[in-house]
């Protein structure tokens, strides 16, 4: 398969927001689950300076570590309570 083919995926919807937000949309009506993910274009380890290799993959190890009013506790329970899971990562892709 070349890198310009496209594979048609069913009950896939594509959106761009106002802001410029590209949501894809994959129905499943045989699984009663939401599963989201999000993914930033032009960003991570491959956006990375020389000057700052390891920046993404930091941040990404400590976004769910907690913020001035919130532990990493409280976090973990609130996503926890409404059945979802939170995780980063940081990857060349």
């Amino acid at each position: 398969m070349s890198p310009n083919s496209t594979i048609a995926i069913p009950n896939l919807h594509r959106l761009v927001l106002d802001n410029g937000i590209t949501l894809i949309i994959v129905e499943n009506q045989a699984a009663d689950i939401i599963s989201g993910r999000f993914f930033l274009k032009e960003a991570g380890t491959i956006a990375e300076k020389p000057e700052q290799a390891g920046l993404a993959h930091l941040v990404s190890a400590v976004i769910t570590k907690g913020t001035a009013k919130l532990s990493a506790l409280k976090i973990a329970e609130k996503i926890e309570s409404i059945g979802a899971g939170l995780g980063a990562d940081a990857s060349i892709d």
